[in-house]
């Protein structure tokens, strides 16, 4: 797969990220094959990106993360192990919508997690 290059940098809009309800994410109050999607769509575009994932990360240290409070950086940083450490029906349901390509569960939830580690995983993992 080959990534085609629009913008100069990706675009992050982190406006209002600190007025989110921090009990509970947007993603647990959506429907059940939403949240489904969601999954996958996180787990296509981590593999899409997956060769700018270095870039992301540095990206999200120095433009975004000093905009965001301490807690919502925590929550972003535990976001892989939440979404994806353990499989669940979700997950199995987001596998389930994949036409054409055979996706198991463990790798969608291996590849995101893993994704999603590499772009919000702590400072002193840097």
């Amino acid at each position: 797969m080959r990534v085609v290059e629009i913008r100069k940098r990706p675009y992050f809009s982190v406006e209002g990220a600190d007025e989110l309800r921090p009990e509970r994410s947007q993603h647990q109050d959506r429907d059940y094959k939403d949240r489904a999607k969601d999954l996958l769509y996180m787990h296509d575009t981590i593999e899409v990106l997956s060769e700018h994932l270095g870039e992301l990360r540095t990206i999200f240290r120095k433009e975004v993360e000093p905009r965001l409070r301490a807690r919502r950086t925590a929550e972003l940083e535990g976001a892989a192990d939440r979404l994806f450490g353990k499989i669940d029906d979700t997950i199995r349901e987001a596998t389930l919508m994949t036409t054409g390509r055979k996706l198991s569960p463990e790798r969608l939830a291996e590849t995101s997690r893993a994704g999603l580690k590499e772009i919000f995983s702590s400072k002193k993992k840097a």
